[in-house]
């Protein structure tokens, strides 16, 4: 079953990928698995008792486990003869996941340093890094390992569950960002024009907060707010924001100014209509609290008594909120784009040819190939990115149509056509269908757990009863199934 699987899976993918490239005629689609080189095999063994206690292992795609007994399996990756320099190698990995196998972890697995040969999957060796080795590190450590075969194999406990699995997959993808060079172009995809945020130069001193009578019910709590003093060391003005027992606002404080204690809390007294007569009450975790200023630096909230039942004080150990924050310069988030450049050496120094921005969800928004343009897009990031200190030289008219007939298959208008349309998307499996590859390769096996064994009899022939041609049927049907599982066996998903 497992193979039939991993055929709909690789046919999903071819479907996929072209479905990609003739959406928007990039060029030729990533390659298949099949010229990707790299093979992943999860197997699956049964156990079988041999003279003197001595156990052997065979490959068995049929084998089923039982809830709390043991499950018999090996991964075997092959590995292709690949330069180190080259980049699918570069960016090989490995993941590997289980469901319902106890003691068995997986991961991910960069692979990028192993050279032609066949390795085995490794977990929890003494003194080996998880991975995966040649077949003569299991030999050197067979005393951990618990197998009798050609292939180490692992024993691992099934748990209480329907269905158990351990899935694994190779995959190499071209990286993006700065750069990668493809038909005479350097292209990234970045984000451009963002700017940190920066801290006001504002100082902030004596703020606190007290409690009187928190401990008991006999008497009114009193939370004593006590103000502090702010200097702002900045040419320009500064907003404040207090945040007071949940109650918020702002305090402006002007240029190169201090203001004073008594100047803060009388600020924010005015916000939230405090005053010294202290008739204004504020409703705080459902009780009543009569809020005075004293005419300096300090706001007291008094608990009010609910009729004739004791004080409710909700504040033991427990201060309310009193802090006090400089707004400074906001962040500025970059615009994500992708970038068309004269290929040079090192790469990203030739003329811009295109700037494509990119929305949330990597839908291309327009095409920008001038400064003019540039500035008509009127995108306060990009502008500051491509004419301030990083001032860029433009390629021109002829390059720009010349790299949009590249990306449509010679029709520089369509493609144009199409970003307007909103109907470019720039993700990044399509760019690496584009301009790069994204290889990927995946086998899993999985397990009908049942809570007592099944044994499958192989001696059990075609049945003995009916006609002619219902026994033939019969026949033809296991001769298909058989050709179909060997046909198979090394199809990557």
């Amino acid at each position: 079953m497992k193979k039939i699987l991993s055929i709909a899976l690789a046919v999903v993918m071819v479907l996929s990928i072209a479905s990609v490239a003739a959406a928007f005629n990039w060029g030729p689609a990533a390659s298949s698995g099949d010229s990707f080189g790299y093979g992943i095999d999860v197997i699956k063994f049964t156990r079988s008792t041999g003279e003197i206690g001595s156990s052997y292992f065979n490959a068995d795609d049929a084998a089923t486990a039982v809830n709390g007994a043991d499950v018999y399996f090996a991964i075997k990756l092959t590995v292709p003869d690949l330069l180190a320099t080259n980049g699918i190698r570069a960016n090989a990995e490995v993941e590997i996941d289980a469901t319902a196998i106890s003691g068995f972890d997986g991961g991910t697995y960069d692979i990028s340093d192993l050279g032609k040969g066949t390795y085995y999957y490794m977990e929890d060796a003494p003194g080996l890094d998880d991975g995966f080795y040649l077949i003569d590190a299991f030999v050197a450590n067979a005393r951990w390992m618990n197998f009798v075969s050609e292939t180490p194999v692992f024993a691992r406990y099934c748990l209480d569950t329907d269905t158990a699995e351990v899935y694994a997959e190779v995959t190499s993808d071209r990286p993006l960002g700065r750069w990668f060079t493809v038909g005479g172009y350097d292209i990234g995809k970045v984000a451009l024009g963002a700017v940190d945020a920066i801290p006001a130069n504002v100082a902030i001193q004596g703020a606190n907060v007290t409690l009187k009578d928190e401990e008991t019910l006999d008497k009114a709590t009193e939370i004593t707010f006590t103000f502090p003093s702010i200097r702002n060391y900045q040419a320009s003005d500064c907003e404040v924001n207090f945040n007071m027992f949940g109650f918020t606002g702002t305090v402006t404080v002007l240029a190169n100014d201090n203001m004073s204690g008594t100047d803060v809390a009388t600020a924010v007294a005015r916000a939230l209509n405090i005053r010294q007569a202290g008739n204004t009450v504020f409703t705080i975790d459902g009780v009543n609290f009569k809020a005075v200023w004293n005419g300096s630096t300090k706001i007291t909230f008094e608990e009010q008594q609910q009729g004739t039942a004791p004080f409710t004080t909700k504040y033991y150990n427990n201060a309310p909120d009193f802090t006090f924050a400089a707004a400074g310069t906001a962040a500025v988030p970059g615009t994500e784009v992708i970038e068309f450049r004269e290929a040079s050496t090192p790469a990203g120094n030739g003329a811009v040819v295109a700037v494509i921005p990119l929305d949330g969800n990597d839908k291309a928004l327009d095409v920008l190939a001038s400064a003019q343009e540039l500035a008509a897009y009127n995108n306060r990031a990009l502008n500051g990115y491509y004419t301030g200190q990083n001032r860029v030289k433009w390629a021109g008219t002829k390059a720009v149509t010349d790299l949009m007939a590249w990306l449509d298959e010679g029709n520089s208008k369509t493609f144009r056509d199409a970003v307007a349309a909103g109907e470019v998307y720039m993700t990044d499996s399509n760019l690496r269908t584009a301009f790069g590859f994204a290889y990927k390769v995946s086998d899993s096996i999985t397990w009908k757990a049942n809570s007592t064994p099944i044994i499958l009899d192989p001696t059990v022939g075609i049945p003995k009863t009916g006609d002619n041609a219902s026994v033939i049927g019969f026949a033809m049907i296991m001769v298909a199934v058989v050709a179909a599982a060997v046909a198979v066996r090394k199809v990557n998903a």
